[in-house]
Parts: structure tokens; sequence; C-alpha cells
């Protein structure tokens, strides 16, 4: 509903509610939360008689940190959410962000993405950017390692070390590769409490490092988690459409499907197998 509907301007004194839909506290990440409460706030930052909140009921398995993203944008009222300004070839891209978050988590989310081969640890020195306006803080040790002089005198950083608190303009000097998956952060990076039993005095078992994926097949997205099975440390997650969409948007009509025939599915078996493949894939090349 546009602010520009007749009864809205007929009645300043009526009161809005809403209006973020509530599947995005699901599936979007805080970042974008924010970009959408923004805009919101933003539209009746002049009339007022506005509460920002979901168009319905929030779902329970809503992500803690989206309804956070949404209340930080509520308390900050007018101020609204900080602005992280990118220049790209295209032109510029404008993100809303939540503060606190490190800087190569809020443009992977945003799919901006900055290369990286250390899975955010600052060890590699490959996420390279240049803060063009606004304050970030002192730049960390191993800023310090990777950066010469002339490179922090310029205002070039380490994406993974630096975190956002104010609005910031850069411009990405080390773009990674373009993926159609989002890499995720992995709330969950804890070790598990008794990590699986490994037949590694087996001759057939010569896996000195095993690693294991878990593999969420759900029916419009597939979610994939990747850990070490040794120490049951999580190491890297991935979030991407589900290929077999194409054989129907929900699962009765993909299991007709393949009733129908063997070869449908067989591909329908293939197209999962596959996708999870380049999942893997996307961790290995960008390095988490």
């Amino acid at each position: 509903m546009s602010i520009l509907w007749p009864p809205i301007r007929a009645l300043p004194q009526t009161c809005l509610n809403g209006n973020i839909k509530p599947l995005s506290f699901v599936e979007d990440t805080p970042e974008e939360i924010a970009d959408q409460s923004s805009q919101l706030l933003r539209l009746f930052a002049d009339r007022g008689g506005f509460i920002l909140s979901s168009g319905c009921g929030i779902p329970p398995e809503s992500k803690p940190e989206n309804i956070a993203a949404m209340v930080l944008a509520a308390r900050r009222g007018k101020q609204l959410v900080p602005t992280l300004t990118v220049k790209l070839e295209a032109g510029e891209r404008r993100i809303s962000f939540v503060p606190g978050r490190s800087l190569r988590h809020i443009l992977d989310d945003a799919d901006v993405g900055v290369r990286s081969g250390c899975r955010g640890t600052g060890a590699c020195g490959l996420c390279l950017v240049r803060v063009e306006a606004g304050q970030v803080g002192e730049p960390a040790l191993n800023e310090r390692i990777h950066l010469d002089d002339a490179q922090r005198a310029r205002g070039v950083r380490l994406a993974c070390q630096v975190r956002l608190q104010h609005d910031l303009q850069l411009a990405i000097l080390s773009p990674a590769p373009k993926s159609a998956w989002r890499r995720l952060d992995g709330q969950e990076k804890r070790r598990v409490e008794r990590p699986p039993v490994l037949p590694r005095g087996d001759p057939s078992w010569p896996v000195e490092k095993p690693y294991g994926a878990a593999v969420d097949l759900g029916t419009t997205h597939i979610r994939l988690s990747l850990r070490n099975l040794a120490s049951g440390c999580w190491l890297a997650e991935r979030w991407g459409l589900n290929p077999q969409m194409i054989a129907g948007s929900d699962v009765m009509t993909r299991l007709v499907a393949a009733a129908e025939s063997p070869a449908q599915a067989r591909a329908a078996s293939q197209q999962t197998v596959e996708a999870i493949g380049e999942a893997l894939w996307d961790i290995a090349v960008r390095g988490d």
C-alpha cells in the first residue's frame, strides 16, 4: 500500500502497522531486514503514525538476528540504520546493515563478495577494500602484517577485520568470483560433544582428516553445513536454490513426476547430487 493512497492522505491521523513479510524473518539476512525496515521508516518519516512490524505473525522458526535487526531499526527511529555504500563497476550499491558485524559478512550477505581464503581470520590477506569515506577503527594486527604503510595510508583494509558501526563508503579491490550460493555465518559454530565414531583403523577407510556434510533439502532451497568429523568443528555453510523446483513447486508434484518415469526420477536425484557438489565446490573455491 502506498502512502499516496487517497484514504491515507485524507486521514492523516490514521496509524498504520507493518509490513515486513513474515517469511523474510526466516529466509532473509539481518542486512536485508534492516534495509526493508529503513525503507519503511523513510517512507513514513515525515508523516508519522507508523508501527514497524511484521505484515502478520512472526513465524516460530524466524532467525533471532532478523528480529533483532527490525527492533534495532525501530529503536533508532529517524536516525535509521547505518548504510554501507559500495562502489561497483555498474554503479553504487547501498546496503543497510546491523552495527557490529564484520564488513566481510555484510558484503557476503548482500551478494557483493570479496575474496577470502582463510574463513575470515585475517590470515590470507586477500579481502582487500579501500575506505573512501567514513570512520572505522584502527587496523588490527593481521592488517598491520599484510598491509604496508602506504596501503594503510590510502585507506586499504581487510574486510574480515573491520567491524562497522557507522555509515561507510568503500571500493572493493579484490572481488570474489560470482556464485549462485550464499555463504552463511553458521550460528552454531560449536564443537559437537561427541564426534561420530569413525573406523580409522579400518584399511578401507584411509582418511586422516574426515569431513562430513549435513544437507537440508528444502522445498525451495538447499542448505549445506560442512564439519570436521574428527574435531566436530563447524567449517562452512552454503544456501542456494533447490534445482528440483523445475519439476514442480511442491514436493507432491515432484513425487508424481518421479513416479511417472524412471528417467524423471533419476534426473531429479542427479539434480540434487549436482547441487550438493556445486555447494561443496563453492566452499573450496571461495575459501569460505
